[in-house]
C-alpha cells in the first residue's frame, strides 16, 4: 500500500496541520474533499480544546474565535503581529514568537548590506524593523558563500575587512550582554518573562557569532556557561540555554 498524505494517521496530520496558522484554513478545504473533512475534524478539535461553543462548519467557527484571540495564548482582543499581520497576535507573544533586529543593528551584527537585508527579508512598512530568525538564515547563506569565494580567491585584503567586521560584531554583543545587572525575580514576573525572551536572542546571537567565527577560521570568545537564577552553574536544573548570569537590556 501506497502511504499518502489522506492515508496518514488523523494524529499525524493533526500535528502536520498544528504547524499551520489560522490564515491557511480559508485554502485547506479546496485542496481536496478529505482535505476538507479534515479540516472541519481539525477545527472542530481545536474549538473543544478552547471549550469554545461552536456550529458546523466548524472553521468559520473557528476563524472567528482566531480573529479575536491570540494565536499562542488564547489572550481576547485582536492584534495582529507586526512582521506577519496575517497572524492575530497579542504584542507579548509577537515579541516572544517573533523576535525582531532594527535595520541599522541587523547591517552592522549579521555584516549585511542595508539594501540587500531589505529586499531579501521581511520588514515593517517603515522599512526599519526585520524578523530576526529570517535576518539570521539569510546571513547564514550569504557567508556561506562569501567564505567559499575567500577560500578559492585568497583575498586577503578581503578578509581583513570581514575579520574588522566580525570584531566589531563581537563588540556589539558584549555590550548587549553587558547592558545592565538584574536581580533574581520570579517566572510569572512580566519583566522576569521580558528577560528570558531577550537571554534567548542572545544565546542565539552568540552562536551565531561563533559559527560565523568558525566558518572564517577567526577566533572568537565563547559565552560563559553560568546560570542567571544561581549567580554562577546551574544548579537549580532550570535553565536548559547558556546564559550569561547578566540582565539584558533592550537594543
Amino acid at each position: 500500500m501506497t502511504l499518502t498524505l489522506t492515508t496518514l494517521p488523523s494524529e499525524i496530520l493533526f500535528q502536520i496541520l498544528s504547524h499551520l496558522y489560522a490564515a491557511s484554513i480559508h485554502t485547506r478545504p479546496l485542496v481536496s474533499r478529505s482535505f476538507h473533512t479534515l479540516t472541519e475534524t481539525y477545527t472542530h478539535h481545536l474549538l473543544s480544546t478552547l471549550r469554545t461553543p461552536a456550529s458546523a462548519p466548524y472553521r468559520k467557527s473557528y476563524l472567528a474565535h482566531a480573529a479575536t484571540h491570540c494565536t499562542f495564548c488564547s489572550l481576547e482582543g485582536y492584534t495582529a503581529a507586526l512582521l506577519h499581520p496575517e497572524i492575530s497576535c497579542c504584542p507579548r507573544c509577537d515579541n516572544k514568537v517573533f523576535p525582531k533586529i532594527t535595520r541599522d543593528t541587523a547591517a552592522g551584527f549579521y555584516i549585511l548590506d542595508k539594501t540587500q537585508l531589505a529586499e531579501n527579508c521581511v520588514c515593517s512598512e517603515e522599512g526599519n524593523v526585520f524578523d530576526e530568525v529570517q535576518v539570521r538564515g539569510y546571513a547564514e547563506a550569504v557567508h556561506a558563500e562569501a567564505s567559499a569565494y575567500l577560500r578559492a580567491a585568497g583575498d586577503e585584503a578581503l578578509r581583513e575587512r570581514i575579520e574588522k567586521c566580525v570584531l566589531a560584531a563581537e563588540v556589539m554583543l558584549e555590550n548587549w550582554e553587558e547592558g545592565w545587572q538584574g536581580e533574581r525575580r520570579e517566572e510569572e514576573d512580566e519583566e522576569w518573562e521580558m528577560w528570558e525572551v531577550w537571554r534567548e536572542s542572545l544565546v542565539c546571537r552568540r552562536e551565531w557569532l561563533e559559527g560565523l567565527g568558525r566558518l572564517y577560521g577567526i577566533p572568537v570568545k565563547e559565552m560563559e556557561e553560568t546560570c542567571f537564577s544561581c549567580d554562577g552553574e546551574c544548579h537549580c536544573g532550570r535553565n536548559g540555554l547558556r546564559e550569561t548570569g547578566r540582565r539584558v537590556g533592550t537594543k
